[in-house]
């Protein structure tokens, strides 16, 4: 499951996850808030959803046993807790000169080249080689 208020087209692996109880059962799912592509526009909004489902496809039929399932796309207005935790992470950035979590390791290339290992094998491509993201 993925809920959304504001996305853009492709999934940001660098945005942190955060585990949460669904609301369905009582598996323990990842929700993944994608931030940005706003657009008050009626055409805008249309092809954003459109984008967003056209790759949330992809990320369905994704399964590796380190990273959470994915479900698919909710979309949820703007709400005052995510009014408020922009606010707070922009404050920190402004006294700290620099993002927050900025220390944190970024792992998202190791989790792209997984997705990418399980994608060519789902589809049948060549295999990868190691340092490369082209077929041999």
């Amino acid at each position: 499951m993925m809920q959304t208020s504001t996305a853009q087209g492709t999934p940001d692996l660098s945005d942190c996850l955060s585990a949460a109880r669904g609301g369905a059962s009582s598996e323990r799912v990842a929700i993944k808030v994608l931030r940005g592509g706003i657009t008050s526009k009626p055409a805008g909004k249309d092809k954003l959803k459109k984008a967003v489902e056209r790759h949330s496809a992809i990320w369905v039929l994704f399964q590796h046993e380190n990273i959470p399932r994915f479900y698919g796309v909710a979309y949820k207005g703007f709400t005052p807790a995510s009014d408020v935790f922009a606010f707070a992470m922009t404050t920190i950035e402004i006294f700290n000169g620099a993002p927050p979590f900025i220390d944190m390791k970024n792992d998202s290339s190791v989790i792209f080249a997984s997705f990418l290992q399980y994608w060519r094998q789902a589809t049948q491509d060549p295999p990868l080689h190691r340092g490369s993201t082209h077929s041999p």
